[in-house]
């Protein structure tokens, strides 16, 4: 019923996809004009991808939706990311116009991922910034958010989609502890 966003590909716009919404911003020219949209999605399997909402498509669906809740989406064009500072490592983006169709859906009690982190090695980002040249910039935007610390064991749970394999830690900023 619905296509699983790492099924997504370049070849039609027909698609329907069930999705939460991650991360929501808007987008500026250099002279402030509104250019849209961005949405980072993921679904029931943990992948996610990049999603733009034109501006043209704002005032009927790009304004109401909201970071947290979950949507069916349907009739949007996909297309290669493009640029640097990637937000998320897909390679296909969700590309939302007037003819795209957005539903809320109630909040699934379950497990429907409220959020993803690609996790990297601090060694690893310092490796990308030294090998970039001084004008370039990384593929992906990188964040550091913190260090993980009391990192546990790798623990399977079985669900209704199979088995998934998890990990609690604490993640420290340098002000705050939170437990995931």
């Amino acid at each position: 019923m619905f296509t699983r966003l790492r099924s997504l590909q370049l070849s039609r716009f027909d698609w329907k996809i069930k999705i939460r919404v991650t991360r929501t911003w808007d987008s500026f020219g250099s002279n402030g004009d509104f250019i849209g949209r961005n949405l980072i999605l993921i679904d029931v399997e943990e992948f996610h991808v990049h999603g733009f909402v034109i501006p043209e498509a704002c005032s009927s669906i790009g304004l109401s939706i909201y970071e947290g809740d979950m949507y069916v989406i349907e009739n949007f064009i996909t297309r290669r990311a493009i640029g640097d500072l990637r937000p998320v490592t897909s390679d296909i983006c969700i590309i939302l116009n007037e003819s795209s169709k957005v539903t809320p859906v109630p909040l699934e009690i379950g497990r429907f991922p409220r959020y993803k982190f690609e996790l990297t090695d601090l060694g690893d980002v310092y490796t990308i910034a030294r090998n970039l040249a001084p004008d370039q910039l990384p593929l992906y935007a990188i964040d550091i958010v913190g260090i993980i610390i009391d990192c546990g064991e790798v623990e399977v749970d079985l669900s209704d989609n199979g088995p998934r394999n998890y990990v609690r830690f604490n993640l420290y900023d340098g002000r705050l502890l939170d437990q995931l």
